[in-house]
């Protein structure tokens, strides 16, 4: 009986036995690429728990025979620039990725751009009158129905999100931006690179005011720099962009930080700075909308939105003496008629 029971107890203990790494090892012939001489490399994908028997190997860690895939890494819109250069592309933007850095910017969120000279006339408080000199600018002009913005009503939305979208992408002033970005990236006649300068300016007129939004006719612009002002490169013919001379002119200027991602938001801004403003002479179907930084700044970040004064002009002196000498004409007729 004894030996009957030594006997169960040896087969017993042989069929518990390790078997993996006899069965995987070196010579094994159905091992997978990896080892030495194209063997098996046991030691890459088996765990400790895979020298013991299968029951109790899988028991102490049920994950250690299952074969999991990487997990797909996923971004934040805070991790910081990578995010934004994949999400946006080079194209948009200059330095490493494009557009300068934010960590070039200041604390007033000014960057080391060049920008558009002004004189501040008068300092206002919430907002300042300005007088822009004359200046050139390379433009893109297109028609654009606000009632039909992409992104209306989604001004609480993270706007990293926004700008990850297609719909951002394929946006009308995306392509104005793209080709205007391509002409000062060396895409025109005479292949001359020239620097981003600040702001991006767009001059938006309203042809038609209509509910939910107006159709405007808006004029992106980049300001050419001082140094290419008096013969700025020629755009290529099949090009949409164009040069444009500003006059000179005053402003009223309204400035405000955060990100501009609705045409709700900038007509907000232009609605507080015409109520500012109320009771002095000024365009009432025309203003600017400016951008300073690039999308990826995150803090002290520099919009504003311009309203062109209008000073009275001079009163129509020819108009107020006409009707004295015609009634003294009158007179000279009627005393004719009388003395004939």
């Amino acid at each position: 009986m004894n030996q009957v029971v030594l006997v169960l107890l040896f087969v017993g203990v042989a069929v518990a036995s390790p078997w993996g790494k006899k069965s995987y090892g070196h010579g094994s012939s159905h091992g997978s690429y990896g080892g030495r001489h194209g063997e098996y490399s046991p030691q890459r994908y088996q765990s400790k728990y895979d020298t013991k028997p299968l029951s109790y190997g899988y028991m102490q860690n049920p994950m250690a025979q299952v074969y999991m895939m990487p997990a797909k890494q996923e971004y934040s819109p805070y991790h910081g620039q990578s995010f934004l250069e994949k999400m946006l592309g080079e194209q948009h933007f200059k330095h490493a990725a494009g557009y300068p850095h934010n960590h070039n910017d200041d604390e007033d969120g000014e960057s080391d751009n060049e920008i558009l000279p002004y004189t501040v006339v008068r300092d206002f408080g919430p907002y300042e009158e300005r007088e822009y000199p004359s200046a050139k600018f390379a433009c893109v002009k297109a028609d654009i129905d606000n009632s039909k913005d992409p992104f209306a009503g989604l001004e609480k939305m993270n706007p990293y999100e926004i700008m990850k979208s297609k719909r951002y992408r394929k946006r009308p002033s995306s392509y104005m931006f793209k080709a205007l970005f391509k002409y000062i990236s060396g895409v025109n006649k005479e292949y001359t690179e020239m620097e981003m300068t600040s702001p991006v300016s767009t001059h938006h007129s309203v042809k038609k005011a209509q509910f939910g939004g107006d159709l405007e006719v808006q004029e992106m612009c980049f300001y050419i720099p001082a140094e290419h002002q008096a013969s700025p490169p020629t755009p290529l013919d099949t090009s949409p962009v164009f040069i444009h001379q500003r006059p000179s002119m005053h402003v009223y200027s309204l400035r405000f930080g955060g990100h501009m991602m609705t045409a709700d938001q900038w007509k907000e801004k232009k609605e507080l700075l015409e109520d500012l403003i109320m009771g002095k002479p000024h365009h009432d179907t025309e203003y600017y909308t400016n951008g300073y930084n690039s999308p990826w700044t995150m803090t002290n970040r520099r919009n504003e939105v311009w309203i062109q004064s209008l000073e009275a002009g001079p009163p129509v002196v020819a108009a107020v003496v006409a009707e004295p000498e015609d009634q003294d004409e009158g007179q000279e007729d009627v005393s004719a008629d009388v003395d004939a």
